[in-house]
């Protein structure tokens, strides 16, 4: 039979048995204890070194001032476990030879929290359907939910000798995203086949294909020191042609004042019409400029290749048309997008 203590609170100097230990009431221990298996239901207190050969159970709460070595399982459900003096803690060391393991548990949500190491690895982390969070100075600094989104709430920096990389993969197609630095220049961009796209606003702004064509989405301005530009912009029309006449007009497609670079089209819905046959895209100066003799099939597009003249066309400070023009016939039905580039410049702000 182990060795039973029913003190209403008992102070002794020191306690040595291999026996097993129940503690029915409070216990101070100004020496060292060393026994069995110890189970503690209320609050103790030890001023010397605590050693448990088996298990040990605290159901209040324990203050340890010397080392606490328990070889068997420690089961702790009180609100606090002090080891060592208030202005130095000692190691707190949990040895195993089989994947030794801390827990602490909120057995209100059960929120469980570890910390273990086995062969290979060192883990840390929530074991529950919970995220965890890694603080400094009273802040949470990486938070991780129990989905693995991670959030840094500061400066993340990578630092090595020999070219620091990070790497986003997608494992469901293998989409690679590399970031590094080496001894000479520092590169971002696609590891695997597959293109690179540049975004703001959730919006793709330039994407550069896996081939390493570069699509600029937007105005492109090559600037200089002072603010001045010059700059490519697109300025982009979507006319539905069901007027029943042979000509739709894009009114002020050109903005005022800019350079025509070129026209360029898409029928994107079927034209149809009474004795309509083909289509011509030009201005107000050149009927057909841009193309003549169109197809009314959706996918047709308008190119360079199209042209009848020349396509940069003529300055104007005002806002000019473009025109849609049946060779015969009139528009019944039917979409065309028409994207004009052009040119214009910003002055030096300084």
């Amino acid at each position: 039979m182990g060795l039973q203590l029913k003190p209403k609170r008992r102070k002794i100097t020191s306690l040595n048995t291999s026996d097993d230990v129940t503690v029915e009431g409070d216990l101070i221990v100004e020496g060292t204890i060393t026994s069995g298996a110890f189970s503690l239901p209320d609050d103790t207190e030890v001023a010397g070194n605590f050693e448990v050969d088996l298990d040990l159970t605290v159901d209040g709460n324990a203050t340890v001032v010397g080392d606490l070595a328990v070889q068997g399982d420690t089961t702790f459900s009180g609100a606090i476990l002090g080891v060592g003096s208030l202005s130095a803690v000692d190691d707190i060391i949990i040895a195993s030879a089989a994947s030794p393991k801390f827990q602490v548990t909120d057995t209100t949500n059960t929120v469980v929290g570890f910390l273990k190491s086995d062969d290979t690895k060192v883990s840390l982390g929530a074991s529950s359907n919970h995220g965890i969070e890694l603080h400094t100075n009273g802040t949470a600094r990486l938070s991780i939910s129990n989905a693995g989104a991670s959030t840094f709430a500061g400066s993340v920096s990578m630092t090595a000798a020999a070219t620091p990389t990070l790497t986003i993969t997608d494992s469901t197609n293998g989409v690679a995203l590399v970031a590094l630095s080496n001894d000479t220049q520092s590169s971002v961009g696609t590891s695997s086949n597959h293109p690179l796209d540049i975004l703001t606003n959730n919006l793709a702004r330039i994407t550069v294909a896996a081939a390493g064509t570069v699509t600029v989405f937007g105005t492109l301005s090559k600037g200089g020191s002072n603010g001045e530009s010059v700059n490519l912009k697109s300025n982009r029309v979507v006319k539905t042609c069901n007027s029943g006449t042979a000509t739709e007009t894009l009114t002020g497609a050109i903005p005022a004042g800019v350079k025509v670079r070129f026209v360029t089209a898409r029928v994107t819905t079927i034209l149809a019409g009474v004795g309509l046959t083909t289509w011509k895209l030009g201005d107000t100066g050149d009927d057909d400029r841009y193309g003549a003799t169109l197809a009314l099939a959706a996918g047709t597009t308008v190119n360079h290749t199209n042209a009848t003249a020349d396509p940069e066309g003529t300055w104007a400070a005002a806002a000019r048309d473009l025109t849609i023009k049946a060779t015969a016939g009139q528009f019944d039905s039917g979409v065309v997008e028409v994207i004009v580039f052009y040119d214009d410049v910003t002055a030096p702000t300084s």
